[in-house]
């Protein structure tokens, strides 16, 4: 067990470059969904605080040309993934969690706020959120499409929601944490109610507009 622990925590060491890394050897790539996950074994490990605050504003970067960070920054074609965007907006709160850095809370709060509209737009007449991208998680093999409602999309902007509730709380912004904590519980009880299959005791994967 102690041979798998200094295994795991050489190879937290190599993926950290400027930025966190997928793997050390043949990509090297931002990928922001993958960060989030790393940056939270970086604070538990080594107090690695200012190293996920400048990922945070490396994946600021491609806010120049989509409304979402992309994927993977600043390496292209990809474009933006849902899941992986949202994943990246946990991690600001969830830094501010493990550091207790009030100053990390407050120069990010707008630029992740405007995160969280730039989503809330991307919600329709359901309360659900549908981005126009393709999407997936991690490689399982599940149904999902772009302009579709799938389910774990919307459960990680609920997520976000409360989230960032709690950094409008901790800053004193009780109108701001009203608003989300409201739209968080909207979309819960619409998810609930949309994407949940009795028959099947589980969520769908994702429901089109025309009810597929």
């Amino acid at each position: 067990i102690n041979k798998i622990w200094e295994i795991s925590k050489r190879t937290s060491i190599l993926c950290m470059f400027d930025t966190s890394v997928d793997c050390p050897g043949h990509e090297q790539s931002f990928w922001t969904g993958d960060f989030r996950n790393e940056a939270l074994i970086g604070h538990y490990l080594f107090g690695a605080y200012e190293h996920t605050d400048h990922c945070l504003k490396v994946g600021m970067g491609s806010l120049k040309t989509a409304p979402l960070p992309m994927a993977s920054v600043p390496s292209i074609p990809q474009g933006v993934m849902p899941t992986w965007a949202l994943l990246y907006m946990l991690a600001y709160y969830e830094l501010y969690l493990y550091s207790g850095d009030r100053e990390i809370l407050e120069k990010h709060y707008d630029r992740f706020a405007l995160l969280i509209e730039n989503c809330l737009k991307m919600t329709d007449e359901t309360n659900l959120f549908k981005p126009p991208y393709n999407d997936m998680i991690d490689w399982a093999s599940i149904d999902l499409r772009p302009n579709a409602y799938n389910s774990h999309s919307n459960a990680l902007l609920y997520k976000n929601l409360v989230q960032i509730a709690c950094c409008a709380k901790e800053m004193g912004k009780e109108e701001d944490e009203k608003k989300y904590l409201k739209k968080a519980e909207i979309l819960k009880k619409t998810v609930n109610k949309l994407l949940w299959v009795e028959d099947k005791k589980a969520f769908t994967d994702c429901l089109t507009p025309e009810g597929e």
